[in-house]
């Protein structure tokens, strides 16, 4: 494996960790339930895209990387993972 992004804030990271969790839909897995074969993906998101609560600023940087990221990949796939 290697990583897909590098050296990034942490705004970035909850961004590009939904981007991905969105493009890739591994959001698959139940919470409250065990982690078993069938239960094994992403339980939460990594930010609420539609928070009305969090700081407007601090959610706007997770959109901006959340933006940034899905308009620099156009493919499954073609982050090289």
């Amino acid at each position: 494996m290697k990583p897909l992004d590098q050296n990034i804030t942490y705004g970035q990271a909850r961004g590009y960790e939904q981007f991905y969790i969105d493009e890739f839909g591994t959001k698959t897995g139940v919470r409250g339930e065990d982690i078993s074969p069938t239960n094994r993906g992403n339980k939460i998101n990594s930010y609420d895209r539609n928070n009305t609560t969090r700081d407007p600023t601090r959610q706007q940087y997770f959109d901006d990387a959340y933006d940034s990221k899905k308009s620099g990949t156009s493919s499954k796939g073609g982050g090289g993972c």
